[in-house]
């Protein structure tokens, strides 16, 4: 019974870390989440720029501007980014403050997305990025919260043609897919165990 119940555990265990590891890799996901003292914007995922129209005349500027929902990360202020158009949804500010926060430090690639407060939504990649390939990055607000900066606790999925970039604020939240395995694995945890209490049963 308990090998039993160990080896479902980890069916369930391993299919949901594949599931997340997958999903990881179909999309873009923004972090901005309370640590200790400070704020940090983490990006982890891919993005498909099928369907998104380039206009390479940006430079990155690593930062927070809640009122027209722009977030950047990245390690390097003024690196070459392109601008791509085309999104849809997600939001029109992250928050009511309209101070921009410049990052105290940053790491990994450089990527920043703003909503439709800006005017047109665009989210910005380095400019020799490579359709599908990993992105990644952090950007910390030293001294800050997410009160300080201005930001509304939530989350906010961008849609392209082909991808989504969804930005996530107060807490990392599974994706739906992740959420569904969990509950699969879960429930036929459950009905192993029905049938072992039938088998018991039947057969006392």
């Amino acid at each position: 019974m308990k090998t039993m119940i160990k080896t479902l555990l980890a069916t369930t265990v391993a299919v949901a870390t594949l599931s997340v590891a997958a999903g990881a890799n179909a999309a873009v996901v923004v972090n901005i989440t309370q640590a200790g003292a400070d704020v940090l914007a983490t990006t982890t995922g891919t993005l498909n720029l099928a369907g998104l129209s380039a206009d390479p005349s940006f430079t990155l500027d690593r930062g927070i501007y809640p009122s027209v929902a722009y977030v950047a990360t990245g390690a390097n202020d003024g690196a070459g980014v392109t601008g791509y158009a085309g999104l849809t949804g997600g939001a029109a500010s992250f928050g009511p403050s309209s101070t921009y926060s410049v990052a105290t430090s940053g790491t990994g690639r450089s990527f920043a997305i703003n909503g439709s407060g800006f005017g047109t939504p665009y989210v910005f990649v380095p400019t020799n990025y490579v359709s599908g390939t990993s992105l990644g990055g952090t950007s910390t607000f030293a001294g800050q919260t997410l009160a300080s900066l201005g930001l509304t606790s939530g989350s906010y999925v961008f849609r392209s043609a082909n991808d989504t970039v969804t930005v996530n604020i107060g807490a990392a939240v599974p994706e739906t897919a992740t959420w569904g395995m969990m509950i699969a694995g879960f429930g036929m945890m459950g009905a192993a165990l029905r049938t072992r209490r039938r088998s018991a049963v039947s057969f006392a």
